[in-house]
């Protein structure tokens, strides 16, 4: 008879992340593959099958808007064996910035009046200006002047080192000066309109 180990997994991964839509955590496992989990993430009980491989890239699923999460796994499996022992994995989900675009003359250039965009932000540090998804060198500064039309986005970065490249858009339209012009037609020569 030959007795196997039961199988274990074990988590690593940063202790704090930013809360973008998705992580990588690194799962360890000991016993003979292939391996599966069963893991919650407080409310809801998820399965992941069909590991080959130790360590494993498990992508967890969207951070919820917590301060802190933790993942516990409750149930490992071997090819053989199931283990029953709880583990724990917390992580501390740290907030993006926060940053609204603002524009001095709204989202219409016209008469080659120079706009100025401005970035309102409580919590970011740092700013680098996009236009038309490009980031534009020697653009950090909370605000820009310009007469192009197109996408601007502020890219921000808070003090904790998060970054949200999303937080901050606006898009200017170009808008022609009206011309005015009279047109008249053949019936209303030399009589009086």
């Amino acid at each position: 008879i030959r007795i196997l180990p039961l199988p274990k997994a074990t988590i690593a991964g940063k202790s704090a992340v930013c809360r973008y839509p998705v992580d990588t955590l690194s799962v360890s496992f000991t016993g003979t593959s292939p391996w599966s989990f069963t893991y919650t993430d407080g409310k809801i009980v998820r399965t992941q099958t069909g590991i080959t491989t130790s360590p494993y890239t498990w992508v967890v699923p969207v951070t919820p808007l917590v301060s802190t999460r933790t993942l516990v796994i409750t149930t490992v499996k071997d090819f053989a064996c199931t283990n029953t022992d709880t583990s724990y994995f917390i992580q501390k989900i740290n907030p993006l910035p926060v940053g609204r675009i603002n524009s001095l003359h709204g989202i219409y250039i016209c008469n080659n009046t120079i706009d100025t965009l401005f970035v309102s932000s409580s919590d970011s540090l740092g700013h680098q200006w996009t236009y038309n998804g490009t980031a534009v060198p020697g653009l950090t500064t909370d605000s820009v002047s310009t007469l192009s039309p197109g996408s601007y986005n502020a890219i921000l970065t808070n003090r904790i080192g998060c970054i949200d490249s999303a937080a901050a858009h606006i898009t200017l339209y170009l808008v022609t000066q009206p011309v005015v012009r009279f047109v008249y037609d053949s019936y209303c020569i030399n009589n009086i309109i």
